[in-house]
């Protein structure tokens, strides 16, 4: 039979096709369309009808994929204009490295689009938070002290991050605690985070894409999660409570550069401690469930004091 090379193309054919959404008359998103790539032949049909012409026993057509020009996350502020939840941590802005570090990681963050289905991961968005990246040295926990590590600071976005998507009643897909409590969030409500290590990653369960709008100033870190909201929304309440505690110790180091008798703080301990946190659904001020989200476990951090040399 003769190659229909016109009929061939035909098939193959696939128009590239842009994401839309359709609107009901309250400017309500009824549908959204994702955009779709095309395919087409990557020469014309001419050079095709040449190539076909010669008597072989294979003939290669080559092809080429065709993108649409809107994507999903093009259709703008249509799919982000509804705060679905929002959560804000404090900080001493006083602390210039740790500061810089904690806006520089709301920043990488901010503006973040996770189609339904997606995966968001926190080390997978910063990388390696070195001084390469713009990170400064703060201070971080190794071995029960406190060191100066690049990147210190980072984790209380992590951590703000952790309950806004909570409060979205997204999926957790991974999630720790600090070896110690922090100050900035509940006991069982934090996330640490460490390049080639701990992750901390949530899961987009909704019908629609979600943003990211993240931004830290003045002290406060403020976190929000943008979309649309569905026909059914669940209120979410979030609980911990502490369910046992293990007292500090003081160790006091000598010093040789501090005079006789003085005595400096070094490290300030906390009181170690043991948590549960639950997340609670509610609809129409009915509760559906409650979960256990996490049980934690804090170690008690040592407070370090460094005295003058006995006379």
């Amino acid at each position: 039979e003769k190659i229909d090379i016109e009929k061939i193309y035909s098939e193959i054919y696939k128009k590239a096709k842009d994401a839309y959404i359709i609107e009901g008359e309250k400017e309500e998103i009824i549908e959204l369309h994702k955009e779709e790539d095309g395919i087409d032949f990557k020469l014309s049909i001419e050079e095709a009808k040449q190539i076909i012409s010669q008597e072989k026993e294979t003939y290669t057509i080559p092809l080429k994929i065709t993108k649409p020009k809107v994507a999903v996350k093009d259709l703008g502020e249509k799919l982000f204009k509804q705060t679905l939840a929002k959560y804000t941590t404090i900080y001493d802005a006083g602390n210039y490295n740790r500061s810089h570090n904690i806006a520089l990681a709301a920043k990488t963050i901010n503006g973040t689009i996770l189609l339904p289905g997606e995966t968001f991961s926190y080390n997978g968005i910063l990388g390696n938070t070195n001084k390469a990246k713009g990170y400064k040295v703060g201070t971080a926990y190794v071995g029960g002290k406190v060191v100066e590590s690049y990147g210190g600071g980072i984790c209380q976005v992590s951590s703000t991050l952790y309950n806004a998507a909570l409060y979205a009643n997204l999926k957790i897909v991974e999630r720790y605690n600090h070896s110690y409590v922090v100050n900035y969030v509940p006991a069982g409500r934090d996330a640490t985070v460490a390049y080639g290590g701990k992750d901390f990653k949530f899961k987009n369960t909704r019908q629609y894409p979600i943003k990211i709008v993240a931004s830290a100033k003045n002290g406060v870190v403020s976190i929000s999660i943008k979309g649309i909201k569905e026909e059914k929304e669940y209120e979410v309440v979030l609980t911990s409570s502490v369910l046992s505690t293990t007292p500090n110790t003081t160790v006091y180091e000598n010093n040789s550069s501090l005079n006789i008798g003085v005595e400096k703080v070094i490290q300030k301990g906390y009181t170690g401690k043991k948590s549960i946190a639950y997340k609670i659904l509610k609809l129409n001020g009915k509760t559906i469930s409650k979960t256990v989200l996490s049980k934690d476990t804090y170690n008690a951090k040592k407070n370090i004091v460094h005295v003058g040399p006995a006379q």
